[in-house]
């Protein structure tokens, strides 16, 4: 997760403008996640993304690829462009925050928070 975190730094940082070549590859990347289970790497990690999809090999077993309309329909919706610059200004005045938390990742719903992890709920 954190090298795809990073991946995505990069490519904000490289430009302003949205890409379509990697929102694509990240939509794909989205598609084959599971590849990045530990479980079954028996916890190697590979840090290098286009090493660890090799989305080229993995596109014979994509049965219907529908990235090129998702990528248009986005692209040319003003409403998530406006929808983007309230979320946008919800983390930069703290409205929205970012908590690491074990939570996150157990098998429960938010429904659970309050009686599994209560500081966090109180968030």
């Amino acid at each position: 997760m954190v090298i795809l975190g990073q991946h995505l730094i990069t490519i904000l940082e490289q430009s302003e403008k949205p890409n379509k070549e990697e929102f694509i590859n990240l939509l794909k990347i989205n598609l084959w996640g599971n590849k990045c289970d530990l479980s079954l790497s028996n916890g190697k990690i590979n840090s290098n993304i286009k090493e660890l999809f090799n989305l080229d090999n993995l596109q014979p077993n994509i049965l219907c690829d529908h990235s090129e309309r998702i990528w248009m329909a986005l692209a040319n919706n003003r409403t998530s462009d406006i929808i983007g610059e309230k979320w946008k200004n919800y983390v930069i005045n703290n409205t929205w925050i970012i908590v690491e938390n074990e939570f996150w990742t157990l098998p429960v719903d938010f429904t659970y928070m309050a009686n599994t992890d209560p500081v966090l709920y109180k968030k």
